[in-house]
């Protein structure tokens, strides 16, 4: 099967007519605008797959950004307890919270909050600044989707995930796949002629080449990315979805490349073997082409997920998952060799 041929093709407008060519300056530039638009997303739709040149790109995270994703962890926390109004006494744990909002953030994600305002080793699994050199490679656009591991299943070269999910067959199909295991994603990336990326790559498609906290640039907007308000059981509709979305539904949260959902909807296996900083004997000051640690019983997921708080949605993120584990926020997508 061919690289990213699980995608359907869309035709392209290709030339979109010039303002010069009308009549009439506003209605021409409005027209101009429109076929740009059309254009742009067309595009998008016919390249199912995007490639990156051969480079560097800065990784890992730095002060600065680990100062952002401090704020957003403590605005998490104060925006749970703005949902249990009347429930807050002053001098209460260290965001004033009442015993009933404590126990929900300490159910959500094990914060104990008279001690910390974060969960406890909130940067552990975090690499500190580094520079990644890499290989020309591909990626998906967009985050493997029911309808076209179905294709995979039927010809039973997929093994069905634990769950096919419930919904209109329509919805359904372009929703992420999910509760499929890392052998799972390893045997579909195989099928089309691929494989999972390398947690470097999967990092270099989100940050860019100017090392971006999220996809789309520095600052956080839950609208841009279908994203929870904290942990299972602590959902969040703010965003117009509260449990999976059709892949691309965030346009406004693609990165100026155009890749979709590598914040939020489902989080997303990658290749490496899981390590800590401490540990993992591959950072120096300049990595080419890393591949993660050579042993290990975790694996790397990337990306957040409708599940995860706005901290874990940030191109820093990293959580170590056993292979085995299929859950409803876990996918993939897929990477190419040329």
């Amino acid at each position: 099967m061919l690289k990213g041929a699980q995608h359907r093709q869309t035709p392209v407008l290709r030339n979109p007519p010039h303002p010069r060519t009308c009549r009439g300056v506003a209605l021409c530039f409005a027209l101009w605008a429109a076929a740009q638009d059309l254009w742009a997303q067309t595009r998008r739709t016919e390249d199912p797959v995007i490639w990156f040149a051969a480079g560097e790109s800065a990784q890992g995270a730095d002060a600065l950004s680990w100062a952002t994703t401090r704020a957003l962890c403590e605005h998490g926390l104060v925006r749970l307890a703005s949902f249990f109004p009347g429930e807050a006494s002053p001098g209460r744990g260290a965001i004033g919270l009442s015993l009933r909002v404590t126990f929900m953030l300490e159910a959500c994600v094990g914060v104990s909050v008279g001690e910390s305002r974060c969960p406890v080793g909130l940067d552990e699994n975090v690499y500190s600044a580094h520079i990644v050199w890499l290989a020309p490679f591909g990626l998906d656009r967009t985050e493997v989707t029911v309808e076209a591991y179905r294709r995979c299943v039927a010809q039973a070269r997929c093994r069905p995930p634990r769950r096919w999910p419930v919904g209109g067959a329509d919805a359904a199909g372009r929703w992420p796949i999910a509760e499929v295991s890392y052998d799972d994603a390893v045997t579909y990336c195989a099928w089309v002629g691929g494989r999972l990326p390398t947690e470097a790559e999967w990092e270099r498609a989100a940050r860019g080449t100017q090392a971006r906290l999220f996809p789309w640039g520095e600052l956080y907007d839950d609208r841009r990315a279908n994203v929870g308000a904290l942990r299972p059981g602590c959902v969040d509709d703010g965003d117009g979805h509260e449990a999976l979305a059709p892949v691309a539904s965030y346009a406004s949260g693609a990165t100026p490349e155009g890749v979709y959902d590598l914040s939020g909807n489902v989080a997303e296996w990658v290749s490496d073997r899981f390590g800590r900083e401490g540990s993992d004997p591959r950072l120096g000051a300049r990595l080419v082409a890393p591949e993660g640690p050579a042993a290990g019983a975790l694996r790397v997921v990337r990306g957040g997920s409708y599940l995860g708080p706005a901290w874990a949605q940030s191109n820093l993120w990293r959580m170590a998952r056993a292979p085995g584990d299929r859950a409803p926020d876990l996918g993939f997508r897929c990477a190419y060799d040329r």
